[in-house]
């Protein structure tokens, strides 16, 4: 088989044979201190084809080192930033993006700690979006799918909002991110008024946490505090699924400096293909954030005595998404809003990758082996 390598480890066919060197540009440009070939670069075919040990689609590949979460695959323990998950139980959403962001827990630190105070104060303002979102929002009606709705709603945030923008900075700034979180609470907010019928304009209310806000606005009733506090924990097991499909498509769009509503509308777009969701794959290995659901959906049980069956959902091999989504259910989150409250779950740990990456960026472009035909020499005319 014929090969070609149009990358970073480029070999570029001399007039004195074969020479591997790195090439920086593209198009006309030329690798400095090598030989010209009349001023055009050329990638001739590999005498050998291209060789990986990495499986179809970099599955099996290690794409980069992480602090935000850590999963043993032996004891299925599970900590962020090395705090285990069952020491986090209850924690609201907005403190728990803030220990996902920096490594610091804000129960564990001075209640005057201005670091967080300031971050999440960033994050309510940012929930409160701009007024031509809102009335994009009224525009929306309850049969249109959500996920597209919250996909088209953070793009627009990002052209609307002022400080949105390039990745110029670097790394990011924590204010930055949780701005981002903010915008995307403040979505999942709309989208769940909208969906139920309530009014776009009315204010959160203040003595509220961030979890009892959003499970408010995503069911019928108000929630009892017991309730709120299973969301919390639901919000918790879902925070990072690792690097996901979704995921890597957010990493890979950042990597290029572009901004962030681009990365997170990109993981997004991961998150609405089939394959991201609950399939016939079954999970076995142990995890804790799923027996943290389990808990859940027991406690939630035994409040509301049991669910009607649905497909074995909470069953020995559900999956982190299928019991995750269950737990939602069973709280009563308007079945429509459920993918909504999800993708707000998982956009706290995907965030949390964008910023870890921002510190140590480096751009995502791996090999692709070429499997088409052999080049074809053709003949001049005059020659024919």
């Amino acid at each position: 088989m014929t090969v070609y390598r149009y990358d970073l480890q480029t070999c570029v066919r001399l007039r004195n044979g074969w020479t591997e060197v790195n090439v920086t540009g593209r198009g006309n440009d030329e690798p400095s201190g090598t030989p010209s070939l009349d001023g055009v670069w050329h990638a001739e075919a590999l005498p050998a084809a291209l060789r990986s040990t990495v499986g179809a689609g970099l599955s099996g590949a290690v794409a980069g080192g992480t602090r935000v979460a850590w999963l043993d695959p032996q004891t299925g323990e599970v900590g962020y930033h090395g705090h285990a998950l069952a020491s986090l139980r209850g924690m609201e959403p907005d403190a728990l993006a803030y220990l996902l962001l920096t490594g610091t827990r804000p129960d564990a630190a001075d209640a005057t700690d201005s670091a967080w105070a300031a971050a999440r104060q960033v994050m309510v303002e940012a929930a409160r979006l701009p007024g031509e979102v809102i009335e994009w929002f009224a525009l929306t009606e309850s049969r249109d799918d959500p996920l597209k709705v919250l996909r088209a709603g953070l793009s627009l945030v990002g052209c609307a909002d002022e400080e949105a923008g390039s990745r110029a900075e670097s790394p990011l700034p924590l204010h930055a991110a949780m701005r981002l979180l903010g915008h995307v609470a403040g979505l999942v907010k709309l989208r769940s008024r909208r969906q139920l019928g309530h009014p776009l304009q009315r204010e959160w209310e203040a003595n509220m946490g961030l979890g009892e806000r959003l499970l408010t606005e995503s069911r019928m009733l108000p929630p009892t505090r017991q309730e709120v506090s299973l969301f919390n924990d639901t919000v918790l097991a879902l925070a990072d699924g690792a690097l996901t499909a979704g995921a890597f498509a957010g990493l890979v769009v950042a990597s290029c400096e572009a901004d962030w509503h681009a990365a997170v509308v990109a993981a997004l777009s991961g998150f609405e293909g089939e394959l991201q969701w609950p399939s016939a794959k079954r999970e076995s290995a142990p995890d804790a954030r799923r027996d943290l659901l389990r808990e859940v959906l027991h406690e939630l049980e035994a409040m509301n005595g049991p669910a009607s069956a649905r497909d074995d959902a909470a069953g020995q091999g559900a999956t982190l998404t299928e019991l995750g989504c269950e737990a939602l259910r069973r709280l009563q989150v308007a079945e429509p809003l459920i993918g909504c409250v999800y993708v707000f779950a998982r956009s706290l740990g995907l965030v949390s990758r964008l910023y870890e990456q921002s510190s140590d960026n480096r751009i995502y472009r791996p090999l692709a082996g070429y499997t088409g035909p052999a080049p074809r020499s053709v003949a001049p005319l005059a020659q024919r």
